[in-house]
């Protein structure tokens, strides 16, 4: 009897293993998904997936098929759509989430935990946010699947310097849960290139940083993207940042954080320089990040938002007073005393 038991069960497995059952799904019916949008009206969330094409066969720039899915979080937003249509959405392939600028500014904490969490979306899918419009608009505009291989071009070193940092949505969660805040690159609406940096809270937007404040919170994590500068007669391409918070303390009383931004940059290819232009071009370099710094610091302070993680970096540089640096601390970034100094190497 037990081995008649112990045969009826190993051929019930192999039924469900080789797909032998009436409920089963062929291969040819499973739709991976590498790009995902998340958009919400308020009470609702809709994820839409962009299918990959089958191997093999064309891909299409216009005229995307695309699945959706609705729920009433993004947990059950992704349930619906694998199971919407008659093949399953697989998202366990997706490389990249964008999220819509209303879905933004209620709160992204919800979509976070689903990806990292949960067991739909993957946690290492790096986050984009769309500025003043759907995500799922973007992705088609982008080409559905073919906005996949756009985002991974500006966010990684393939040949050319990156142009944009980004993070995943587990490197966002671990960020909101220990800072408050997330940095989160954007998308103009329409397809277009990635153009900053919005700040996301729990709360919703904090708001975008562009251009040299953008560039200013690169420096300021000690994060460097494609950047290029002509200081005096050189062209300057800036190769590397490093950036350290060290807290001050004043006869045992915390005082403020002094932020050291390291940058080492070299001659961009073709360019014309003498000895006597190096020192000009290095004070230049300087100038240049810490008018950058400064700026970002300025927006930062307005927005009460620890976009640089200081207090976070500040803990970690000063472990044996961390109780003492926390109740030190102040609540409002505007009454953090902060010294910022710059050190910069050209390598010729």
């Amino acid at each position: 009897m037990r081995a008649a038991r112990t045969a009826a069960l190993c051929l019930t497995c192999l039924m469900l293993l080789s797909g032998c059952t009436s409920g089963s799904r062929e291969p040819d019916e499973l739709t991976v998904v590498r790009l995902a949008a998340a958009d919400s009206d308020g009470k609702t969330v809709t994820v839409t997936a962009f299918p990959a094409p089958l191997e093999g066969g064309e891909e299409k720039e216009e005229g995307q098929e695309t699945r959706t899915g609705t729920g009433a979080d993004p947990a059950e937003a992704c349930l619906m759509l694998a199971s919407d249509g008659g093949s399953f959405a697989f998202l366990g392939h997706t490389e990249h989430i964008l999220v819509g600028d209303a879905m933004a500014g209620q709160g992204i904490r919800a979509l976070l935990e689903c990806a990292v969490l949960g067991d739909s979306m993957r946690p290492d899918a790096y986050l984009w946010l769309v500025e003043g419009d759907t995500a799922a608009v973007w992705g088609q505009a982008a080409g559905g699947d073919n906005g996949a291989k756009k985002l991974s071009a500006y966010c990684t070193d393939s040949g050319t310097r990156r142009k944009v940092m980004a993070w995943t949505a587990a490197q966002s969660l671990n960020r909101l849960l220990r800072t408050g805040v997330a940095p989160v690159p954007v998308l103009p609406a329409g397809g277009g290139e990635p153009e900053g940096y919005a700040l996301l809270t729990e709360e919703g937007k904090a708001g975008i940083l562009k251009n040299e404040d953008a560039e200013g919170l690169e420096l300021l994590l000690g994060q460097t993207c494609h950047h290029t500068l002509k200081a005096g007669e050189i062209v300057l391409e800036v190769v590397s940042v490093s950036t350290e918070v060290e807290p001050v303390w004043s006869k045992g009383t915390f005082y403020g954080v002094e932020v050291t931004c390291r940058l080492t940059a070299r001659r961009a290819n073709g360019s014309n320089w003498a000895e006597k232009n190096v020192a000009d071009a290095e004070n230049e370099l300087k100038q240049w990040a810490e008018a950058r710094l400064n700026a970002v610091w300025e927006k930062l302070k307005a927005w009460n938002v620890d976009g640089g993680e200081l207090r976070h970096r500040a803990l970690t540089a000063s472990a044996w007073q961390t109780e003492k640096l926390k109740a030190d601390w102040p609540d409002e970034l505007s009454r953090l005393r902060i010294a910022f100094s710059v050190e910069t190497h050209i390598d010729f």
